[in-house]
């Protein structure tokens, strides 16, 4: 389980019982599902997932791909991966599709997108849908007021936000499910 979905639902338990989920498990997961936790749940950082694919801008294409082997099962996401100047910063981004056809020499920061769209941690949940639809995203980086990437929100967390429950308990039965 993603640690954004472990960390909704442990935030519908009793605080007991989500303490004796969250010692089940492995722990970097609780880490990770206990710092989910201390975001309000209808802003970005309550929504985001931390699993997300981020390299050094320094690094080549050949670099980011070697490296992309070792983290690929710890990632939700593999449509885009985000670049960090040397002091940790969010600096840009790539679509794997991009790093597929990039020069294997060529570094990361000559060939990623610095223009970005990001969202703030505790902005609102709603906003942050209308980011994602706006600009056409898969997934949307989190940052905090210091421009450190703390997650991000994929597409499909956002569709569960605006579709009403109603909604998605028809979608199964509308393709045939």
């Amino acid at each position: 389980m993603s640690p954004d979905d472990a960390a909704d639902l442990i935030g519908d338990l009793s605080a007991e019982r989500g303490r004796e989920l969250l010692d089940l498990m492995d722990p970097d997961e609780t880490k990770d599902v206990e710092h989910l936790l201390g975001y309000l749940e209808d802003t970005a950082g309550g929504i985001m997932t931390t699993e997300f694919a981020a390299v050094s801008e320094e690094l080549t294409a050949h670099q980011i791909l070697n490296k992309f082997k070792e983290i690929a099962e710890e990632v939700e996401s593999i449509y885009y991966i985000y670049a960090l100047s040397k002091s940790g910063d969010l600096s840009g981004v790539i679509s794997l599709r991009e790093l597929l056809l990039a020069d294997p020499d060529e570094k990361l920061e000559d060939f990623m997108t610095k223009e970005l769209i990001t969202v703030d941690v505790m902005e609102e949940e709603h906003e942050v849908t209308k980011k994602i639809a706006k600009y056409n995203l898969i997934a949307l980086p989190v940052v905090n007021s210091k421009n450190n990437l703390k997650g991000m929100v994929t597409i499909d967390d956002a569709i569960d936000i605006v579709l009403p429950t109603a909604w998605k308990k028809q979608v199964p039965r509308m393709f045939g499910r």
